[in-house]
């Protein structure tokens, strides 16, 4: 009986994915678009789409680092009541780890000069990370979370897909 309950609510309640996630803008101060889409059959309420970005260091092979457990605090934050079944909204985000130094207050300057910064990216000696994470509740109150990712550097060329960038709890 519980497993009944537990695929009828499965089969009843939202389900939202990030679609068509991009870098535009490239080489300048690019940002991340995005569309989060609601498959499910009811709606989905408290719906919040964040940006994490991160930069770190090709490793000696050109290959990219692996960046778990190293996005930063969320960026970027926009909160919007419900996504109704069968619909999709758009984002657009500024990738804000690809702006000047100068853009930030001293104590978060001195904070990412640690670090690989854009231009390392723009070089080819570093990769941009963007993950965006989608948080929301189904018609049960249940929370859910569903992320997506996308990676770039000059060395490889297009924006691309994180490996296993795309999660759905």
């Amino acid at each position: 009986m519980r497993e009944s309950l537990n695929e009828t609510m499965a089969n009843e309640r939202a389900w939202l994915s990030v679609e068509d996630l991009k870098l535009v803008n490239l080489p300048d101060v690019p940002d991340v678009t995005f569309k989060v889409e609601n498959a499910g059959n009811t709606p989905a309420s408290r719906v919040s789409a964040v940006s994490s970005q991160a930069i770190q260091r090709l490793l000696a092979d050109g290959d990219e680092p692996s960046f778990e457990g190293t996005i930063t605090e969320p960026i970027l934050t926009e909160t919007e009541p419900t996504l109704a079944q069968g619909k999709t909204r758009a984002y657009d985000f500024q990738v804000v780890r690809a702006m000047p130094l100068s853009a930030f207050p001293p104590k978060i300057q001195a904070s990412l000069r640690k670090g690989p910064q854009f231009t390392d990216v723009l070089a080819g000696k570093a990769v941009l990370q963007v993950q965006i994470i989608v948080t929301y509740y189904d018609i049960f109150g249940h929370p859910h979370l569903t992320t997506n990712c996308i990676a770039y550097s000059a060395t490889h060329g297009a924006p691309h897909p994180c490996e296993g960038g795309h999660q759905e709890q």
